[in-house]
């Protein structure tokens, strides 16, 4: 079952972090995170590969392949509940849900016509 986002804990510094969607949430999500001092390790995605904000995108095979019991998959899009049934689907059901708190961070920076998430994503790198 997923957690929410606001009750997990980024304190622990050696934790991977999976942000699940490379979309504007999860851009938003790895910022937020960056200015934490907890940047992700990659985004997972289940339409895109490459890289955004300087992280890698993986297709959720290869995550799977390469997943371990330590990594912190959280997931950043609106997709939340399709998302978590292909999850479930392989035996995950630890992930964060930041579907509500990526939303909100996403309206405040398009709220703001001189600010966009390029700025916070700066800080990540």
């Amino acid at each position: 079952m997923a957690t929410q986002f606001r009750a997990i804990d980024l304190s622990d510094g050696g934790r991977p972090i999976y942000l699940f969607g490379a979309g504007a949430m999860g851009l938003a999500v790895a910022g937020y995170l960056g200015l934490c001092g907890r940047p992700a390790t990659a985004f997972v995605d289940s339409r895109k590969d490459g890289e955004a904000a300087g992280l890698p995108i993986l297709p959720l095979p290869r995550y799977l392949e390469r997943r371990t019991p330590r990594d912190l998959l959280i997931v950043t899009s609106s997709f939340v509940d399709e998302i978590g049934r292909s999850l479930a689907a392989h035996g995950i059901d630890d992930y964060a849900d930041a579907s509500r708190f990526g939303g909100g961070l996403v309206s405040e920076l398009r709220r703001h016509d001189h600010m966009t998430a390029q700025p916070i994503l700066r800080l990540t790198r």
